[in-house]
């Protein structure tokens, strides 16, 4: 008796363990892709199509979610994916994801119904992660009267992510005329339950000096550095400005949209506004159209605040060096091959930077140089420098002067 006990224990351990989940359907889950359309009649077209799981219905017991305008239920224990069709009131399969490689069976997913072919499971790389991949593509030709239609499609899905890649090839060739066209998209982004696969980075800094300034030196250039993982997803980037006088706010939130090119912008404020003594408080936001709407502010609370001075014969506004000695997160991050390292500085110094490894050891030395106050780039790129590093974590290192600051990389191959 103990024995069979033993025996059943195991096989649902084994069962457990292998019911790979390659298309998780959870209300509140979202999805972001890129998507690419190409074609013989348009130029390209490239779009970031968001797909929200938010709706469902049950039918014969099983709770069907609505992913991409359609109903689907995934069978866990028997790795097979079903779709409710509404209209016809009937479920029928999608995918069945034990389908041994370069078999065949007809399905039906994402509208398409076709005899698909399954590629089987294979590693991949998925978020940064090692994940078990499984692809079907199914390929169909039509020959209507003196032509021929082509259509070919491929989808892949990663175990816990769910589709990550979707491709159709559309094809009709007759004498004298050819139309096609392409449609692509890749996963960037995905929350499943409490998990959040984000790639996406985004970071904001104020560069100017907001020491007491004088008020002759008004209006002034505010300038930011901005560390974005792909500038398509920047939403907005803009400044918050309050005065405050004798404790009152006499402007409040006065939005100054930055420049996503120049990143900068004038903050119209003078002696027709202002008085000597007020308080001007400043805080820099910047937000992204990811499907997960990062915000990034600086300072990370409340504001910047400094005082307005009175006027002197000898002041002389020069605000083309009013910077701050700042070092940002390199991006992209994680990379491969290469990453771009900004950083500011507000005077004339010897500046070093310089990576080392985990252990300590320098690996390379990017800047060893007097540098004028300003913002810098460099570029890291191992394979150029031909430097065979390993994946791992990597710090580099910014000194100007008595400023150091050290930050973390990952080097993913």
């Amino acid at each position: 008796m103990k024995k069979r006990i033993l025996i059943l224990l195991l096989f649902l351990s084994s069962v457990l363990i292998n019911a790979q989940n390659f298309f998780p359907l959870l209300s509140g889950s979202r999805y972001q892709y890129n998507g690419y359309l190409i074609g013989s009649n348009h130029s390209p077209i490239t779009s970031y199509p968001k797909i929200y799981i938010t709706d469902s219905i049950i039918v014969d017991q099983h709770t069907f979610y609505k992913f991409n305008d359609r109903f689907y239920n995934y069978d866990t224990l028997l790795k097979k994916l079903y779709t409710y069709l509404v209209d016809l009131d009937t479920i029928v399969l999608s995918i069945d994801f034990t389908l041994p490689k370069d078999s065949f069976m007809v399905m039906r997913f994402d509208g398409e119904v076709a005899n698909f072919k399954s590629s089987g499971q294979y590693l991949g790389e998925v978020f940064g992660e090692s994940k078990t991949i499984y692809k079907i593509t199914a390929e169909q030709r039509q020959y209507p009267p003196a032509g021929q239609i082509i259509d070919y499609w491929s989808f892949e899905f990663a175990e816990d992510i769910g589709m990550i890649h979707s491709y159709r090839d559309h094809t009709e060739m007759y004498p004298g005329f050819e139309f096609w066209s392409v449609y692509t998209r890749t996963i960037n982004s995905a929350r499943i339950d409490s998990i959040d696969y984000n790639p996406h980075n985004i970071e904001v800094m104020i560069l100017t000096n907001l020491q007491d300034r004088r008020i002759s030196n008004f209006p002034f250039i505010l300038r930011v550095g901005l560390s974005i993982t792909d500038i398509t997803f920047l939403d907005s980037l803009y400044a918050d400005v309050e005065v405050i006088r004798d404790d009152s706010i006499l402007v409040t939130s006065n939005h100054y949209n930055i420049s996503p090119t120049l990143f900068q912008t004038q903050i119209e404020l003078d002696s027709t506004i202002l008085l000597v003594g007020d308080k001007i408080k400043i805080r820099c936001v910047a937000t992204d159209s990811t499907i997960f709407e990062n915000i990034a502010s600086n300072p990370d609370n409340g504001f910047f605040e400094f005082t307005v001075l009175p006027t002197t014969p000898l002041d002389v506004s020069n605000y083309s060096t009013d910077y701050h000695f700042e070092l940002f997160s390199n991006y992209p991050n994680p990379f491969n091959p290469r990453t771009s390292i900004q950083y500011a500085i507000s005077n004339s110094q010897l500046v070093t930077l310089k990576v080392y490894d985990i252990l300590g050891k320098e690996i390379a030395t990017l800047v060893n140089e007097e540098q004028n106050p300003g913002n810098y780039a460099v570029e890291f790129n191992p394979v150029f420098s031909n430097q065979s590093l390993t994946s791992g974590v990597y710090f580099y290192r910014l000194q100007a002067g008595d400023f150091v600051k050290t930050k973390k990389m990952l080097l993913l191959k």
